[in-house]
């Protein structure tokens, strides 16, 4: 067992049965936590543990949840008596280390008497009870004990050492080294989008200011800079059909370079931008990548279909070829060291049938330091692959790597490696500094400090997505965006006024409960757990907002909860049995229904009361395979709405709740895939369905007598959440975009 499960061990078995917080937890674990996600980090230690102690599948819960609060130990502890014999043979037979007998109650549930009466008495923080004084048989049990305690004092000592160690030499060679990644990228906090894809379309490069106080962007309308202060922008001059690769900024901050595409003579061209006035000055002619020395004095682009290497005074005079890339190869990034007297590049084996966002293709790529003066080839580094990025004066060159994404949560992170000052020389392997949220990201560029920086990402995301609901017909108007966030959302509930949607979003790395204003201003949280809080509604009175807290792995809801929706206490809603869904309906004149699975054979609903939770049962049907929000409630809380799942038979069943026996009804749907969900609309007269087709997902409107109409089709899953009045949905919907995105505040 590691040493962080036996610190954890020993702190539940010195209080038995005792509330244990989050905090000390972290405490116990972690000497320094400021570089750790420590709800995270307690999660997976708890769950852990558990495995460990958990004799059987199907045993007996060792560790507790208490919900906000932190971890109960409920395993028995006995507190063994020593009898005269076990303490004479405890003289002659070694006594099993400590850590060796919490190793062994973790695996098997069972210590031996004597160890285990010295664990607890050692967990528990006192001394071990004396027989009466001056009987032989006290004497000798209470020498064994504080025997055995030195031992384990001992032993805790030297295994706290040994994690300590580690820990205090990476600590010796940061503050050895100077400043941290971190300070020079930008911090590890989130990132913020400095674009927004609209009339000018998507960004195609960027470049932040040497002072870090801006960054230049390009899109359809021209180059722009944008100033993270005050958000002001100012458009420069633009180049009608010219698309842009690469900027550059000059030093003194007062002109950039633009290096592109005329897309109507298919020229690549490099100019010069002044930020002061509206004249571009053409620089070079089948011209690309141009970068600017860090005086100011020179600049170097690439030729010939990026397959040479030139230089030329500031102004584009007196250019020369400085260097040619090998047979086959063509540049790919070039960047001026710090010092100015070497360029480094990336080259790219170029491979007829490929494209260079090729998984395989990086095998290819090849990283050059080049003397600035005579283009001698200082070091040539294979399989190092990158399209743009920044070096710092200490050597540090950091670059976004675009591994194999997710479409969700994406696969690009901001890497570091070292180089050698005066050769430009790679010192070991790139190290991950961050995850940049995104499918793909390029155009990174930093502050000369390195303390911001920027980059175009390639972003997916679910947003939430509202529509007016207009009729006849259910036709969908007005779609707009309602988040705007780099993580995911979805929408469940709405409030009364009809001015606001209660949403999920994972922005603090666990699902919480966000109140997102129409009006487009930041989401107030409502309710957050330490695992994931999801699924909210809003209670037909409109007073609580209730949620389902979802724990362990896989995930699984553990409980339901209340919470103002003015803000308050977060408090648990008595339930029991295996809670499965809930839903409240979407009327003042309604109700809350709670579902249950019983023994897989059976639906069982019952009546939720917000306050006093669980009530009566209302109805009960035949199981059928489900998923998580495949059914719904009525606006008068008195029919539910089951999808079957079914690929052969797909439909609804109509449950009327209420009544005796429980009366149901099935509505047929065919032609549309499989059916994952349903949600009643308010009149109470049709179902928004969720179906899955072999083009993606769609969003149907079905009414009771069987008419279908098709409202949206989806890449990803989409359902509708009807507001109060029924005039307006919201929606989930998959967003892709490629904006600036820029690390926070200078220090």
């Amino acid at each position: 067992m590691p040493v962080s499960q036996l610190r954890l061990l020993t702190l539940f078995l010195e209080r038995p049965g005792e509330l244990v917080t989050r905090e000390e937890i972290a405490a116990r674990l972690w000497v320094d936590a400021r570089n750790i996600d420590v709800s995270t980090g307690i999660n997976t230690a708890i769950n852990r543990m558990r495995g460990h102690l958990q004799v059987s599948p199907g045993g007996p819960v060792s560790i507790e949840t208490v919900i906000g609060l932190g971890y109960r130990f409920v395993a028995d502890v006995e507190q063994v008596e020593v009898t005269e014999s076990e303490a004479g043979a405890s003289e002659d037979t070694p006594s099993l280390p400590a850590h060796a007998a919490a190793v062994e109650f973790a695996q098997t549930g069972v210590v031996e008497p004597a160890e285990a009466g010295s664990i607890e008495s050692e967990a528990r923080g006192h001394w071990p009870q004396p027989l009466p004084v001056g009987s032989a048989p006290a004497r000798t049990t209470l020498f064994a004990r504080y025997r055995l305690l030195f031992s384990v004092l001992v032993l805790c000592g030297l295994a706290l050492l040994a994690a300590l160690i580690p820990y205090g030499v990476r600590r010796w060679v940061q503050v050895r080294e100077g400043s941290s990644s971190k300070d020079a990228s930008g911090g590890l906090g989130p990132l913020i989008r400095i674009t927004t894809e609209t009339g000018g379309g998507e960004v195609t490069a960027s470049a932040v200011a040497p002072d870090g106080q801006s960054v230049a962007y390009s899109d359809r309308s021209g180059v722009s800079v944008h100033w993270f202060a005050s958000g002001q922008e100012r458009l420069l001059g633009a180049r009608p059909s010219f698309t842009v690769r690469r900027i550059a900024w000059f030093p003194d901050e007062s002109q950039l370079l633009m290096s592109g595409t005329d897309e109507t003579t298919h020229h690549r061209q490099v100019w010069l931008v002044p930020l002061q006035g509206a004249y571009l000055r053409l620089v070079a002619e089948d011209a690309d990548l141009a970068t600017v020395s860090p005086d100011g004095r020179r600049i170097a682009w690439t030729r010939d279909g990026d397959r040479e290497l030139w230089l030329a005074e500031a102004d584009g005079q007196s250019p020369r070829q400085l260097a040619i890339a090998k047979d086959g190869e063509s540049f790919r990034f070039v960047l001026w060291a710090p010092a100015g007297d070497r360029l480094l590049a990336t080259v790219h084996e170029m491979t007829p049938g490929k494209a260079v966002e090729d998984d395989d293709v990086a095998s290819h790529d090849a990283y050059e330091s080049i003397e600035a003066q005579s283009g001698l080839l200082l070091d040539r580094e294979e399989g190092f692959s990158a399209e743009s990025g920044y070096i710092l004066d200490d050597g540090r060159l950091f670059f976004p790597y675009n591994g194999p994404s997710d479409v969700l949560r994406g696969g690009s992170s901001l890497m570091m490696v070292r180089t050698e000052r005066r050769s430009g020389r790679l010192l070991g392997a790139p190290t991950r500094i961050r995850s940049l949220d995104a499918r793909f990201a390029r155009s990174l560029t930093a502050s000369s400090s390195g303390a911001r920086f920027a980059a175009v990402l390639d972003v997916t995301r679910t947003d939430v997505f509202v529509a007016e609901l207009r009729q006849p017909g259910s036709v969908l108007a007005e779609v707009k965006s309602l988040t705007r966030t780099a993580k995911q959302n979805y929408p469940h509930a709405w409030t009364q006024d009809g001015k606001s949607v209660l949403i999920e979003n994972d922005s603090l790395s666990r699902w919480s409960i966000y109140e997102q204003p129409l009006d487009g201003s930041v989401a107030r949280l409502i309710a957050s757990m330490p695992e994931s809080a999801a699924m909210a509604q809003l209670s037909p009175d409109g007073r609580w907002v209730l949620f389902l807290e979802f724990t362990g792995r896989p995930q699984r809801a553990a409980g339901v909860f209340r919470v103002p929706l003015a803000g308050g206490r977060i408090e648990q809603v008595p339930t029991m049995g295996q809670i499965e869904e809930f839903h409240c309906s979407d009327s003042s004149y309604g109700s809350c229904v709670l579902r249950e699975v019983a023994d897989n054979k059976e639906f069982v609903y019952y009546a939720l009361d917000p306050i006093q939770g669980m009530r009566q049962e209302i109805g009960r049907t035949p199981w059928q395979p489900n998923r998580l929000g495949d059914w719904g409630l009525s606006a008068d809380g008195l029919t539910v709405a089951e999808a079957n799942h079914d690929t052969l038979r797909p439909g609804i069943r109509l449950v009327r709740l209420r009544t005796n026996p429980t009366k149901l009804e099935e509505i047929a749907l065919y032609g549309h895939g499989t059916i994952l969900g349903s949600n009643w609309a308010v009149d109470g007269r049709s179902l928004f369905v969720e179906c899955r087709t072999e083009a993606g997902f769609e969003l149907v409107s079905l009414d009771l007598a069987g008419h279908v109409k098709s409202l949206r089709e989806s890449p990803t899953l989409i359902w509708a959440t009807p507001s109060r009045d029924g005039r307006k949905i919201a929606f989930p919907g998959l967003t892709i975009s490629k904006d600036v995105w820029a690390s926070g505040s200078l220090p």
